[in-house]
């Protein structure tokens, strides 16, 4: 790994998207603002959204005819193609957030009082806690938006055209099969479920799922990455 490269990637990167993401950091202040008017804790959904659909462009804009620069001119490997491509999203998500908290703040203290003519009502909204629901500062949530990132940045560089929606589509049609599996699963090994989970024959250790849910996780970022490696592998050919 050529940390040079890395470092040439990051230049070519900013400067061929810094309007972009320019553009993206006013809509995030200005969509904080807003939203932190009605509910400040719909912000975290936004950090989602924003996420997302940064990393599900990610490739698409880097295998553009006329922006490819950063990804083909420059003689990096495929796996250094890829720390960039992690690097620039862990720091441009979690970059966001100071941002979010600033738009959410902007959005309580100033414009809030103009919607709220009921003094008692506003100061209610004040007693909300805005920095934990504005900016996400656990490790698991964290952890949970990474998984995602990493399967749209695979989308981003598998799918050609609208890449964000195929592969939104895509998992949503995976997460229906697989509960029908689950459901056929349970119906084929205990028969009538609703009748055994009435009689109580069936103890599922819920707790444990929940204990051991950042296993999945991460699962889903090593598998996710290393489809994108092999993916970047094919674009050296």
């Amino acid at each position: 790994m050529n940390i040079t490269n890395i470092i040439n990637l990051f230049r070519a990167y900013f400067i061929e998207n810094k309007k972009k993401l320019i553009r993206a950091c006013i809509i995030a202040f200005g969509a904080a603002a807003f939203l932190s008017t009605i509910d400040t804790a719909s912000m975290k959904i936004f950090t989602v959204c924003f996420s997302i659909i940064l990393a599900g462009t990610f490739y698409q804009h880097s295998l553009k005819k006329n922006n490819s620069v950063h990804f083909f001119n420059l003689s990096a490997t495929a796996g250094e193609k890829l720390i960039h491509a992690v690097l620039v999203l862990v720091i441009v998500v979690v970059g966001v957030q100071p941002l979010l908290l600033a738009g959410a703040y902007v959005g309580t203290y100033l414009l809030q009082p103009l919607f709220f003519h009921d003094m008692h009502l506003y100061t209610l909204t004040l007693e909300t806690n805005i920095w934990e629901q504005t900016i996400i500062i656990s490790w698991k949530e964290y952890l949970h938006l990474f998984a995602a990132i990493s399967a749209f940045l695979f989308g981003s560089i598998y799918f050609k055209k609208n890449a964000v929606w195929k592969t939104l589509g895509t998992g949503i049609g995976f997460l229906i099969g697989l509960a029908f599996f689950s459901i056929l699963l349970f119906y084929i090994a205990f028969g009538n479920l609703k009748e055994n989970l009435g009689n109580e024959m069936i103890h599922i250790n819920y707790e444990f799922l929940g204990d051991y849910h950042y296993i999945v996780s991460t699962t889903l970022i090593a598998f996710f990455l290393s489809l994108t490696y092999l993916r970047l592998k094919e674009t050296e050919v």
